[in-house]
């Protein structure tokens, strides 16, 4: 652990929820222990120690011009959803597969690349945050899902 990053407080701590009695539906929201005004595109829901933006609205993203502190603040938010939140995820997954056994309830509880969105909105653009899919967290996670369970 690099001293440097004692400021920044980061604490590896993340899951992943889903109401396992109802079916699974898109609107996974994404929590920093409250939740927070964003929707993932996931099927489940994301809690996680991230790093927020200063209006505490989004998790912060990196993007090509980003250095510094915020960099490291969004490095940390991609490797809390993949080395934390992905693990949890496909732990989610396997409860589900206990409960529900196969068919489209269980199939529709795992992330699709596919159904993602592709870009923020535009004003988003001139901000922190990085347009198109580099840097897109949710996306992270749901590769790194897909990845775990490949394996």
């Amino acid at each position: 652990a690099d001293p440097a990053n004692d400021a920044l407080k980061l604490v590896p701590w993340a899951g992943a929820a889903v109401n396992l009695m109802a079916p699974p539906a898109p609107g996974g929201v994404a929590y920093c222990f409250l939740p927070l005004p964003v929707q993932t595109g996931l099927s489940f829901h994301v809690n996680g120690f991230f790093e927020l933006s200063s209006n505490r609205r989004d998790v912060w993203r990196g993007h090509r011009d980003l250095a510094g502190d915020g960099a490291k603040r969004a490095l940390w938010n991609l490797a809390l959803l993949r080395d934390v939140a992905a693990p949890c995820a496909l732990r989610l997954l396997a409860k589900a597969a206990t409960l529900w056994g196969p068919g489209s309830r269980y199939d529709n509880l795992w992330p699709l690349l596919s159904a993602l969105p592709d870009e923020e909105p535009q004003e988003e653009h001139h901000r922190h945050h990085q347009t198109g899919k580099e840097g897109d967290p949710w996306r992270a996670l749901a590769s790194a899902v897909l990845a775990l369970a490949a394996r």
